[in-house]
């Protein structure tokens, strides 16, 4: 309710009535354009300032008093109803669902931080599109979040990726106390390999592997 509607439009093409589905997009200052949804036209429309537009996100309802162990941040609408169908959460309201609306932003991460001090989610689903670029979002994502209850240690954990036009560079940064390399060498090759299998899943041994 208030986060999903359907909305009449006068086709540009036909000069036809349409009725096409849309989501409201918001910053901390309100609604500020709708993601409108169907096989044409389909893209945010009604925006206000493009600075604006650079932090809003879609969010599910939070209820007011209810707690979410989860939040689930996808580029659709459409992908958190889906993920919700297929994998609905253990009890009503337990997952909060966030949406970037297309390629993330600039300033939605800034947005989903501040949404996560306020929630304190246990767990945050990293849920972009099963492709490279994909791939890309969820790792500049997973470099620029921080979770409740992180340690400092933890939370200086930095994900970056550089890319041109024939490959990727996956840099992570991680900050060493004195006297701890040892541990934090066996740490590294463990997130190494955790990294390489995540990137390479479904790749057969003729492709060229991560």
């Amino acid at each position: 309710i208030g986060k999903i509607f359907n909305k009449t439009f006068v086709s540009h093409k036909t000069g036809e009535m349409v009725v096409n589905t849309v989501f409201p997009m918001e910053s901390e200052q309100g609604v500020t354009a709708i993601l409108l949804k169907n096989d044409s036209p389909t893209g945010l429309v009604n925006g206000h300032t493009w600075g604006e537009r650079l932090e809003s996100i879609w969010v599910s309802n939070l209820p007011k008093g209810h707690q979410p162990r989860e939040m689930l941040i996808c580029e659709s609408p459409i992908d958190a109803l889906s993920y919700h169908q297929l994998h609905p959460p253990k009890e009503p309201y337990d997952r909060l669902y966030v949406a970037t609306g297309g390629q993330p932003l600039s300033l939605q991460p800034l947005t989903v931080q501040r949404l996560i001090d306020q929630v304190k989610p246990e767990q945050v689903i990293l849920a972009h599109d099963n492709d490279n670029s994909g791939i890309r979002f969820n790792i500049g994502w997973a470099g620029r979040l921080q979770l409740p209850g992180q340690t400092t240690e933890q939370a200086d954990q930095r994900f970056s990726i550089s890319h041109h036009k024939h490959s990727n560079t996956l840099s992570i940064d991680i900050y060493v106390p004195p006297g701890d390399e040892a541990r934090q060498n066996v740490r590294l090759e463990a997130m190494q390999q955790q990294v390489l299998t995540s990137l390479n899943r479904g790749y057969t041994p003729d492709m060229n592997q991560a």
